[in-house]
């Protein structure tokens, strides 16, 4: 019983550094402001949401320099404005 509870708290601890990464990483949320996992979780998904309308609003280029129709996961990731960029 005192193992599950260490790992209860292990799993909640590494849960509360990861949506603190997350709370920093994305812009939008309020740092100055207590807020709820399902919260900051909602931010996420909504930074996600607009990341994927930009991709898709900009043509893709190929390795090549041609722009194609379709892009991969790999020249997405390549393409991602960063928070920097989304704010300016």
């Amino acid at each position: 019983m005192i193992v599950d509870m260490n790992a209860s708290l292990s799993t909640n601890n590494e849960i509360g550094r990861m949506l603190h990464k997350l709370k920093d990483l994305v812009p939008g949320i309020p740092a100055d402001r207590k807020m709820s996992k399902l919260e900051i979780m909602q931010h996420v998904i909504d930074y996600i949401g607009d990341l994927e309308a930009v991709l898709e609003k900009e043509p893709s280029t190929g390795q090549n320099g041609k722009k194609s129709g379709s892009s991969s996961s790999s020249n997405a990731r390549n393409t991602l404005p960063t928070p920097y960029q989304l704010v300016n």
